[in-house]
């Protein structure tokens, strides 16, 4: 598991984030919410400004 890595500048929604990775990627938002992305898979974001990511080790959605 790696710590939350601040973006270089916020990306506002609408977007579209893909995750190749066999690890579990989280992207965290500006209301200090976070959002799990499955290994392999992808997510659609309609509302949010998101400033951060985090890459867990574990295969499954379970923030620690």
């Amino acid at each position: 598991m790696s710590p939350w890595q601040e973006l270089p500048a916020p990306l506002p929604a609408p977007l579209q984030v893909i995750n190749t990775r066999h690890e579990t990627v989280w992207i965290g938002d500006t209301k200090g919410g976070a959002t799990c992305i499955r290994p392999e898979s992808l997510v659609d974001r309609w509302l949010g400004t998101f400033e951060a990511v985090r890459i867990d080790d574990s295969a499954e959605c379970e923030l620690t």
